[in-house]
């Protein structure tokens, strides 16, 4: 059931692919274990709502990446994900969006007609 004093403010992260980034001073997948390890740490401190790759779903390309945070303010979200690797190191860049979700899982299904 809907219940309106049930809101928790948040921020979509869409993580997007820099344009002829710098070079990495270390193997991609060493790199990517940095990231992976930053998404658990968000996980681990109760940041994370969801998160996982932007993938074409005919072509498998990879677009980038998308990152839900449980976060206040646009400047705490900015604050946060420059901690991610990708972002530090200007391999990739965020755009956000804020977003009130009010519609939670543990909500019962809709009765069907």
């Amino acid at each position: 059931m809907y219940d309106p004093s049930r809101k928790e403010q948040c921020f979509i992260c869409l993580i997007r692919k820099v344009p002829n980034p710098p070079p990495l001073h270390m193997p991609e997948d060493e790199f990517h274990l940095l990231h992976r390890a930053f998404v658990q740490s968000l996980s681990d401190r109760k940041l994370l709502l969801s998160s996982g790759p932007a993938r074409d779903p005919e072509t498998g390309e990879h677009q980038g990446s998308i990152i839900i945070l449980r976060c206040a303010t646009r400047a705490e979200a900015e604050r946060i994900l420059g901690e991610d690797p990708n972002i530090r190191y200007g391999q990739r860049r965020a755009e956000y969006t804020p977003w009130l979700r009010m519609w939670f899982e543990d909500d019962p299904p809709a009765k069907k007609a």
